[in-house]
């Protein structure tokens, strides 16, 4: 006989991550099982000491990770430039709770948030390294958690991707997600 499985719902329980500014990490904070390290070992090992080029990425090696997947592109809106997202994995789409594929970062993120995550992956793109933050989640129910977050930049066409994976840091919530 099966067991259920226990029914989970992010929005049930907590914010969208885009609502919560983003506080500046270092790999080493980030629990060994989280997805973060999987994806920072395929990148060093496509970027050889400098920054990958999207060409290079290849899914089929990171397939845990998929499922927490952002993918944004550097998009130039005038004199500004924003970040679109291009990619949003089912698991990243559940914490985000109303981000959709084409928007761009600061149609779905409140202000001192979108400047948040716009510095960050700014940072990421001119160091050409990984950076790395986390979100401190406020429960409404009885899970808790922070998120921890992967940014990592790749080169495109002249421009830059980042691919982004947020994940909590409750193991139990990332199984039921």
């Amino acid at each position: 006989m099966l067991e259920e499985k226990e029914s989970f719902s992010w929005g049930e329980c907590f914010e969208s991550i885009c609502n919560s500014a983003l506080i500046p990490q270092v790999i080493d904070d980030f629990d060994a099982d989280h997805p973060v390290h999987e994806f920072q070992a395929y990148w060093d090992g496509l970027a050889d000491g400098d920054m990958p080029d999207n060409t290079q990425f290849s899914p089929v090696h990171v397939k845990s990770c998929l499922r927490w997947l952002m993918i944004f592109k550097e998009t130039e809106l005038g004199e500004e430039f924003d970040f679109q997202l291009t990619l949003l994995g089912t698991s990243a789409s559940e914490m985000t709770i109303h981000a959709k594929q084409g928007q761009f970062l600061k149609e779905f993120t409140e202000n001192a948030c979108y400047q948040t995550r716009k510095a960050v992956m700014i940072d990421a793109i001119q160091a050409g390294k990984p950076a790395f933050a986390r979100i401190n989640m406020a429960s409404n129910g009885e899970y808790k958690t922070n998120v921890m977050i992967g940014m990592f930049p790749f080169r495109e066409n002249g421009g830059h991707k980042v691919y982004v994976i947020p994940c909590p840091e409750n193991k139990k919530l990332r199984a039921l997600m």
